[in-house]
This record gives structure tokens, sequence and C-alpha cells, in this order.
């Protein structure tokens, strides 16, 4: 598991929950599974940047961005791992 995304205690937004992870099911190795996990984190920061948020890394690995809702947050990773090619 890969911490992408943070919200909670760990930034000031609009976000309740504390780590967005993403998980590389299917990779047939740890590479493979290392490589999936920083693909998506690369793009997550391209639809993060795209969209005018923040790409400050915090302390943890996530980004923080100033994201209005959950639901929000959610919407951005998928775009992120839609563009990494994974379904």
């Amino acid at each position: 598991m890969m911490n992408v995304l943070n919200g909670g205690a760990h930034a000031d937004n609009n976000v309740d929950i504390q780590e967005f992870r993403v998980v590389p099911v299917g990779a047939k190795s740890f590479s493979s599974a290392l490589q999936m996990g920083v693909e998506v984190f690369h793009h997550l920061k391209g639809v993060l940047k795209k969209g005018g948020f923040n790409t400050a890394v915090g302390d943890e690995g996530g980004f923080a961005p100033n994201l209005q809702s959950n639901e929000h947050a959610i919407e951005i990773l998928i775009k992120a791992v839609k563009r990494r090619g994974i379904r």
C-alpha cells in the first residue's frame, strides 16, 4: 500500500479521510508493484497540478491539497489511476 493523498489530521482541507492509499493488485513482483504505485503517484501530481492544486508532499509522503470533499479526493485519485492505465 502506498499513501498518496492525505486529509483528516494530516491536512488543512475538507477531507475527513486521513490517508488515501493505492494497492497495486495484480503486480507480478515487488518491483512491478512499486513501479505501478510510483506511476500512479506521478500521474496524481499531474492531475493535481492541472487542477491548480498544491503538489507539496507532507511528512507521510502523500499530497495534501485543499480539496472540497472526500468524494473530490476519490475522483482525483481515480483520474490518476486511469491515466496510469489501470482499471
